[in-house]
């Protein structure tokens, strides 16, 4: 990956998708998102509604943000790929009986 990233620095912005594969190699950013305390509030909401909902939703993947469901489907793939942008959504499989 190094090697890849040097090489782009010494190719010259005439060359066919240059920007992209500049764009695709390089390194990773990380944005937080939240406060430890605010997780581990969101985390004690879910729990709540886990507790006094999961039954409701046996068998099925919930999206879950705080105390508030927001969607349920059989599938993860499904339900994440209608909820995915929103990164505070928490994502739980309710297991059957």
């Amino acid at each position: 990956m190094l090697e890849a990233r040097r090489y782009l620095e010494t190719v010259g912005d005439e060359v066919e998708d240059i920007a992209l594969w500049r764009h695709l190699l390089a390194p990773p950013t990380v944005t937080a998102l939240d406060t430890a305390s605010d997780t581990a509030d969101e985390m004690g909401q879910n729990s709540t509604w886990l507790r006094e909902h999961a039954s409701e939703h046996r068998g099925e993947w919930v999206a879950l943000r705080g105390s508030a469901l927001v969607g349920h489907d059989l599938a993860l793939v499904a339900l994440h790929d209608r909820l995915s942008a929103d990164p505070s959504i928490t994502f739980v499989k309710i297991p059957r009986p």
